[in-house]
C-alpha cells in the first residue's frame, strides 16, 4: 500500500507524489540517520541570504536546533513561531 500526499511546486502550484515503495517499519531507523547525521561543521559555507523558520512547539526537534544553525549560518534570520 502506497503513501500519497499533495506538495507544492516552485511555482507555488499544486502537485501530487505518491511513494509506492515507502516502507513504514523503516521511518524511525530513517529518523535517527537524519538525527545522527552532523553537517555543523559546514554551515559556515552557506554563503546566502537565509530564512530560518522553526515551530516553537515543534516536538520533534527542539527549538535549539534552529538557534544553532542561526548561530552558524553568516547573516541568517531566525523566525520561531
Amino acid at each position: 500500500m502506497g503513501l500519497t500526499f499533495q506538495v507544492l511546486d516552485l511555482k507555488g502550484g499544486k502537485g501530487s507524489a505518491l511513494f509506492e515503495n515507502l516502507n513504514i517499519k523503516a521511518l524511525p531507523q530513517i529518523m535517527v540517520g537524519m538525527l545522527e547525521f552532523d553537517f555543523t561543521n559546514r554551515l559556515s559555507m552557506v554563503d546566502v541570504p537565509t530564512l530560518i523558520i522553526h515551530g516553537g512547539e515543534d516536538r520533534i526537534l527542539c527549538t535549539g536546533y534552529a538557534e544553532l544553525l542561526h548561530q552558524k549560518i553568516r547573516g541568517s534570520s531566525l523566525k520561531i513561531d
